[in-house]
């Protein structure tokens, strides 16, 4: 059995609002490979919102990148390797909806992150800015499959036979029984499984993991899921526990 560390990305290993993941985080991930464990990303970020991470994380040499909260597995190539996508209906659903009422949606697919409307609000797209550094195209649902939406909504309704994560001023949607640590049961031949995040999507895995990992600045509910806490994204919090804990 081979150890794994999943990382959580926004908040984890990257810090807002300076865009940077430390050196000392970089040399604790190499530090890893070097002691031969499993590492993956693991995000609600979609392949295309990775564009812009800097190359010294990209460059770490990860075994595998779960990504759209779980719903894509990538492997170190970034190969699509397993794909789990809202039913048809329910993002046919979810668009309609949207422009109906004049909604600001985001989804994911294999081709990209698109704004689904043109519906599309100050407060959306300065938060996809700030936290990729991305302009995305409008394009209009056309039946391709989707991975994830992110919604400027919190109506139930939206969210009926999907999983969902509020957040505040938006939702993410995935498929049903969909979620960062579902996606971890997809690998196999690992243990110890040791689990790194700070917002309410990480909760599940940091519950599940053999090791749940929330970062300082975590939300109460991540706290509150995981067996240790470790230092801020902004104190090199990873890095410390690396050296700490994994030496």
């Amino acid at each position: 059995m081979k150890p794994a560390c999943f990382f959580d990305v926004d908040g984890t290993l990257y810090a807002h609002p300076f865009h940077e993941v430390s050196q000392e985080t970089i040399d604790a991930l190499h530090a890893l490979k070097e002691q031969d464990y499993f590492l993956a990303l693991n995000s609600s970020r979609s392949q295309a919102e990775l564009a812009h991470l800097p190359r010294s994380l990209m460059h770490v040499g990860f075994d595998a990148y779960v990504l759209d909260g779980g719903a894509s597995i990538y492997d170190q190539t970034m190969q699509l390797r397993s794909a789990f996508p809202i039913d048809a209906h329910i993002v046919s659903r979810i668009a309609s909806y949207c422009e109906t009422h004049q909604i600001c949606w985001r989804y994911s697919s294999a081709f990209g992150s698109y704004w689904g409307n043109l519906w599309i609000t100050s407060y959306m797209k300065q938060a996809y800015w700030q936290l990729y550094f991305m302009h995305m195209e409008v394009k209009p649902w056309q039946g391709e499959s989707v991975y994830n939406i992110m919604i400027e909504s919190h109506a139930p309704s939206l969210a009926v036979d999907c999983m969902a994560t509020v957040f505040p001023g938006c939702m993410e949607l995935r498929a049903k029984h969909v979620d960062k640590w579902t996606a971890i049961q997809h690998f196999s031949d690992l243990s110890p499984i040791l689990c790194f995040g700070d917002g309410d999507n990480d909760v599940c895995m940091l519950e599940k993991a053999d090791i749940g990992i929330a970062m300082a600045n975590a939300s109460p509910a991540c706290k509150q899921a995981a067996n240790v806490i470790c230092g801020s994204v902004h104190d090199t919090g990873i890095a410390t526990f690396v050296k700490e804990h994994l030496k």
